[in-house]
């Protein structure tokens, strides 16, 4: 597949997911409590892509290539990013055991909301930085 053909089908999931973790977020919410309409984009996300990367290596379809990067990259990469956390955490359960993937999933949180306050804080830095170079 040349470039641009793997990119159409990755722009179009990923328009879509985008759009529908939009629409959950509006119609069920995003209260700071229980923010629901994340909650399922990041499962519904988790059910297909666990659904897309198990079934297209058991079947034979020249789509295929084409269906994996329009659903799992595009589709859910859009919808959620917790949905290839999800099935990476599945199959190192498969493989490695439960206190393995309870270890990394705790890491790649812990480490995410770091990456997250660093970047808060450096973001906030550069703004500050710019407004008092403009005054």
């Amino acid at each position: 597949m040349r470039p641009l053909t793997r990119l159409t089908p990755i722009a179009v999931g990923g328009a879509l997911g985008t759009l529908l973790r939009y629409w959950l977020e509006i119609h069920l919410g995003t209260s700071l409590r229980f923010p629901m309409g994340i909650f399922v984009a990041n499962v519904t996300g988790a059910f297909i892509i666990g659904i897309t990367l198990t079934l297209l290596p058991l079947v034979s379809l020249r789509s295929g290539p084409f269906l994996r990067m329009f659903l799992a990259t595009g589709f859910c990469g859009g919808l959620t990013t917790l949905s290839t956390l999800a099935v990476s955490l599945a199959e190192q359960i498969a493989r490695l055991g439960f206190a393995s993937a309870i270890f990394y999933a705790s890491a790649t949180i812990a480490v995410g909301v770091l990456a997250a306050i660093a970047g808060r804080i450096i973001g906030r830095g550069w703004y500050l930085r710019k407004e008092s170079l403009a005054s």
